[in-house]
């Protein structure tokens, strides 16, 4: 019988002597075992105060985006109030939006198209206001929204180099300065201003200033016939000084080497000076209408046939009528 007393713990002394070694051990490899699991609570710890922090770095990302929006909206309505500050706004017929420079009102500036356009304007403006580059979309809303002043006005015509008003024929120079050639039965004469509206395109270029002169020097620089220059000066002038009626179209035949495309050059550069005088025959309808939308005067070189659709739309070009793009 053991007379230990049963209600006592029973502990590492009261175990043999040869077991003893081994509940020492076990009870160090509960300890580290018990190290770990907090080694493990105290890592766990730590992770879930990193999930904690996250929001707030996510709110900052929600303030810059909101100050970004700030600041595109800012420069927008800076966008729209210099152009309002310096244009007065319209439409065309067509409802083609353009603005008109309040200091300068006779040349209009479109709010859609090529470098000539008010966009790009505007963009250098902001930059010499801000010196900053504006923003792209800050643009788009910009012109939207002044395209929305523009279509809340009564419809205006806008011509393109040659117009009549007032009694007179006024012709665009296409000049830096703006400069109009006012024609009338007393002869003609410079003016800075004038009572319509003209536009002007990329492939728009500036024409010499008039002087007094005959057409003697005319003919030295064309190959034309004595009896064929009628012709000539008869196209010259429904080109110039009648551009309300139906206009001819000049067709130059000759042989291979008889300055058939330095007359053509020539007579394009005399009525409506282009960047590209003579063009390529058009391939289909959308390139006509992007051709003769951009000049007064179009210039086709080396035509070896004329199609029926092109032949149906030169008709139409004469008379006046238009083709609208697809």
């Amino acid at each position: 019988m053991n007379d230990r007393d049963p209600n006592k713990a029973v502990g590492p002394d009261d175990l043999p002597s040869n077991m003893r070694p081994l509940v020492q051990g076990a009870k160090r490899t509960d300890r580290a075992s018990g190290g770990e699991a907090d080694g493990r609570r105290q890592t766990g710890g730590r992770a879930v105060q990193r999930r904690r922090q996250a929001p707030s770095l996510s709110g900052g990302d929600g303030a810059g985006t909101k100050q970004s929006a700030d600041t595109k909206q800012s420069a927008a309505a800076l966008l729209v109030k210099l152009a309002l500050d310096r244009y007065r706004f319209g439409c065309t017929p067509e409802g083609e939006a353009f603005g008109v420079p309040k200091a300068s009102g006779h040349i209009v500036r479109m709010l859609r198209g090529s470098r000539t356009s008010l966009r790009a304007e505007l963009a250098r403006l902001y930059r010499q206001k801000t010196h900053l580059v504006a923003p792209q979309q800050a643009l788009a809303d910009a012109m939207l929204t002044l395209e929305g002043e523009a279509q809340d006005t009564e419809p205006e015509p806008v011509h393109l180099r040659i117009a009549e008003a007032a009694g007179a024929l006024w012709l665009d120079l296409g000049d830096a300065d703006e400069t109009v050639i006012r024609v009338d039965s007393q002869g003609w004469q410079p003016a800075a201003s004038a009572p319509l509206l003209f536009r002007r395109t990329a492939l728009t270029a500036a024409m010499p200033a008039p002087i007094a002169g005959t057409m003697d020097e005319l003919w030295t620089l064309l190959n034309v016939t004595a009896e064929d220059r009628p012709l000539v000066l008869g196209w010259l002038v429904a080109a110039l000084a009648a551009p309300n009626i139906p206009h001819p179209i000049a067709a130059l035949f000759g042989e291979q080497g008889t300055g058939k495309s330095t007359a053509s050059r020539l007579l394009t550069e005399l009525v409506d000076p282009s960047t590209v005088p003579l063009r390529k025959p058009p391939r289909d309808m959308d390139s006509w209408v992007t051709a003769a939308s951009g000049s007064w005067v179009v210039g086709i070189d080396n035509l070896s046939a004329v199609h029926d659709w092109l032949s149906d739309t030169l008709c139409r070009a004469v008379t006046g009528d238009g083709d609208v793009r697809r």
